[in-house]
């Protein structure tokens, strides 16, 4: 209700004290009553805002605590770290989705990658770009495997814009119970996709945050380089986020060439 002061009697004056105090109790409930409802109707119709009714993981730690915390876990030792964020990277047609579907096998497989121990574990690969069923047979041949009963595939298109499409993949992913996803490629991932923006990158991002944090899961993303260079093509926030890059390269001799060109926690 609105506030009005009491009417003045004649020879009436204000003193100090505000007209609110000077109210009879029952105008000044009627007014507490309405005020609650308006508070009430305006927290329902507001619009969610990000992380709303999430926990939040802020903590502190003693010294102590964080130097006794477990060490880095790795699914391909010394490379692929637990949970990580791992970018494959080269030119069209230099083999990247070749190498990451060895990748995934071999992880899901549980064997040695390149000399280095793998963890095995359940992996998803979401293949958007046109895949060659045959070279997944002639792997399945040449390593003397019948089944990859820990691998599963998705050929369905994905837009990382939607967020119903990223819940839907940690949805399935935290079902299948997967610890790693592939995603080839980055530029088929999203719609109208703007490489050199910072808010199509940070998409990306946040799916491995959220796909570390909700299904304790790791992604590796491949993505295109530059004709003439061998970074990762588009905004540098991407490489940045990333906890390890293995970069495609041509050879001699028609060999390919993989290098580790950026590894946050490894000592190797």
């Amino acid at each position: 209700m609105p506030l009005q002061p009491p009417p003045l009697e004649p020879g009436d004056e204000y003193d100090d004290q505000p007209f609110f105090e000077m109210l009879p109790q029952r105008d000044k409930d009627e007014y507490f009553a309405e005020l609650g409802n308006e508070i009430a109707t305006v927290l329902r119709i507001r619009p969610a805002i990000h992380g709303e009714g999430q926990a939040s993981r802020l903590q502190l730690m003693t010294t102590a605590e964080l130097l006794h915390r477990p060490e880095q876990a790795w699914t391909v030792e010394g490379l692929i770290p637990d949970e990580g964020f791992t970018l494959l990277v080269g030119r069209n047609q230099v083999g990247k989705t070749f190498l990451g579907v060895d990748l995934a096998c071999h992880i899901s497989l549980g064997r040695p990658w390149f000399g280095r121990a793998t963890r095995q574990t359940r992996v998803v690969y979401i293949a958007l770009e046109a895949i060659d069923t045959a070279r997944i047979s002639a792997w399945l041949d040449h390593h003397a495997v019948d089944e990859l009963p820990d691998l599963r595939w998705s050929i369905d298109g994905v837009d990382l814009r939607r967020r119903d499409d990223q819940d839907r993949l940690i949805a399935l992913v935290s079902q299948y119970g997967a610890e790693f996803v592939f995603l080839d490629t980055l530029n088929r991932s999203i719609s109208d996709f703007d490489e050199n923006g910072a808010a199509d990158m940070g998409l990306i991002i946040t799916l491995a945050d959220r796909l570390r944090r909700m299904a304790n899961c790791g992604l590796i993303v491949l993505h295109h380089t530059p004709r003439n260079d061998n970074n990762p093509r588009g905004h540098t926030s991407l490489e940045d986020a990333a906890d390890t890059t293995l970069t495609v390269t041509d050879g001699k001799d028609g060999r390919r060439v993989l290098k580790v060109t950026k590894q946050r926690n490894s000592p190797s």
